[in-house]
């Protein structure tokens, strides 16, 4: 998918260029030409739009959508979706001031493993990268709380919490992996949405506590906003370590910096032994619209490459279909149709490491035996030679056949740092063992 839309891009600058320019690249065969001209219309009908040249853009959407199909292959699929999303900003932005008020509510991706139907444990099962981020994240807690009798977790947006089952696993009297007993686990979570939920997870993490025999106490912070929190909020124990989980968090207050500044404030304040910090690997931060287009269109055209190999389909459209209708089109619409205040932000691992390090945090590299959960992850997914693995400084970034999709850092604060990195010491394999067997 991306070749094809990398083809696509390179016919509509040259076509739009007044510059001599090499001769754009070709597709391989008919089918991918077809292809590449789909996406080509698509493109010209977003620039069209852009320009708010709403008629020739509504007609280079007619030709997209007859040429385009929910139940076509993926390009077309990809497409047929991009069209909605560009019809939903025509009239988002022509509609009458009355019309024009109504609410277009954003579904994020990652805010979706929280929904409540039998699809969501479809995508954890199946799509790669919800796993990958969140158990690489917990070897790296395992390995520093490795000798702390007593282990408090922070999760800013703790969703269903399935990760705490394999830490649990970890810390297990049964594990055999752990040379002190571990007194108590605790873990915080901060509310921001549905309080029930948080409490459904709750409950479900305290008996399976129960059942690997671990002391275990789970608290949650309910606030309407993360600018509310403050240290005293935890319960903290001065004889616990600290880890900070944050998954896909950090970009949801981008558009409120105040809001980030506070709550990183409050982390710092905190101390923890480790924070985890999984981020959308994408630079998706452009008030024009242009540029914007295209960084979705890569980004989720990756999305619905990995579906399309992930998920079974089938003339009813099954469970592809079902995520595609159900999710990545909602997201590609919210995120293409919101402007100003409203528009959804993403940065790369490269803007988080300037903004982390003034809070005097250091970034460390994921151990062997995190790299081993990675790779042993990929073994069990079927599209998990589709996946890449890359390093940008000591950051993994998890991609798409070469898209980057998610970062992966662990961050510590300076005082815990005792020497310097070295890098060929960091590339042998060390004697911990994974939470993966």
């Amino acid at each position: 998918m991306a070749d094809i839309i990398r083809i696509a891009a390179a016919r509509f600058i040259d076509s739009s260029s007044t510059e001599p320019a090499d001769p754009p690249a070709s597709a391989n065969s008919d089918d991918e030409n077809d292809d590449v001209e789909l996406v080509l219309h698509l493109l010209r009908a977003a620039d069209e739009l852009d320009h708010k040249q709403y008629e020739q853009a509504a007609h280079s959407l007619d030709l997209c959508e007859l040429l385009s199909s929910e139940a076509g292959d993926l390009t077309q699929r990809v497409t047929h979706y991009f069209v909605q999303a560009l019809r939903e900003k025509i009239r988002n932005e022509t509609a009458a001031a009355a019309a024009a008020t109504q609410e277009l509510k954003r579904l994020n991706l990652e805010e979706a493993v929280t929904a409540t139907c039998p699809l969501v444990g479809v995508m954890y099962e199946k799509i790669p990268f919800f796993q990958i981020g969140q158990l690489a994240g917990v070897q790296a807690i395992v390995e520093t709380v490795e000798e702390s009798k007593r282990v408090h977790i922070i999760d800013f947006r703790i969703r269903n919490g399935i990760q705490w089952t394999a830490l649990m696993q970890a810390l297990s009297p049964s594990s055999g992996r752990r040379r002190v007993t571990l007194e108590i686990l605790k873990i915080t979570a901060i509310v921001t949405v549905s309080e029930n939920l948080v409490r459904e997870t709750g409950e479900r993490l305290a008996k399976f506590a129960e059942s690997m025999n671990i002391p275990f106490s789970f608290n949650s912070i309910v606030v309407s906003s993360l600018i509310e929190i403050d240290e005293t909020k935890f319960d903290l124990d001065p004889n616990e370590t600290v880890a900070v989980f944050s998954e896909y968090a950090l970009q949801s207050l981008i558009p409120d910096p105040n809001q980030l500044d506070a709550l990183m404030t409050v982390v710092k304040n905190i101390q923890p032994g480790i924070m985890v910090v999984i981020e959308t690997e994408c630079n998706l931060n452009s008030s024009n619209f242009g540029r914007r287009f295209v960084e979705v269109l890569f980004h989720y055209g990756a999305y619905f490459d990995c579906v399309d190999a992930c998920l079974e389909g089938g003339d009813g459209g099954g469970e592809r279909g079902l995520m595609e209708s159900m999710f990545l089109s909602r997201i590609v619409t919210g995120l293409l149709v919101k402007e100003g205040k409203d528009m959804a932000k993403f940065v790369t691992v490269d803007v988080w490491r300037k903004f982390l390090s003034r809070f005097s945090m250091w970034e460390v590299r994921l151990s062997s035996s995190a790299m081993y959960v990675v790779n042993l992850l990929l073994e069990r997914f079927a599209g998990g030679k589709c996946c890449t693995l890359d390093r940008d400084g000591e950051s993994m970034i998890v991609g798409w056949k070469g898209t980057p999709m998610f970062s992966l850092a662990t961050w510590k604060f300076l005082q815990f740092k005792t020497t310097e990195p070295n890098p060929e010491e960091e590339e042998k394999e060390d004697d911990s063992e994974s939470i993966i067997s």
